[in-house]
């Protein structure tokens, strides 16, 4: 994952240090906020539904692809990147909209995903 900066959001704490650790194994670097740097967002399916972050607003503001769990874990299975076009869970016309992203500063972004 050379050249990938990964978020996540819809998962826990112990999850989310997981993830990091995976991420980083690859050669990724986990993001903890999401910025316009970041090249992936990583929400599992399971919580698509439930998800109703600013880091999902953001993602689709900035098209920063939202990827599954499945992605990061085909990735390491191959030990190689794979495009994020099989592995979406979420795309501007579908994903929930909590926000309005245009009335947000990355600050209160940022803020209002480490509430979740």
């Amino acid at each position: 994952l050379y050249g990938c900066v990964v978020s996540v959001t819809g998962v826990g704490v112990a999850e989310r240090q997981l993830l990091s650790e995976q991420i980083s194994s690859l050669g990724g670097r986990y993001a903890a906020d999401l910025t316009a740097a970041c090249t992936h967002l990583l929400c599992p399916e399971e919580a698509r539904q439930e998800a109703r972050s600013a880091k999902l607003e953001y993602a689709q503001r900035w098209s920063i692809p939202i990827v599954s769990r499945r992605w990061l874990d085909c990735c390491a299975e191959g030990r190689a990147y794979r495009e994020p076009a099989d592995f979406l869970v979420a795309t501007p016309s579908t994903a929930p909209q909590a926000w309005h992203a245009d009335e947000l500063s990355v600050e209160e972004v940022n803020r209002l995903a480490r509430s979740q």
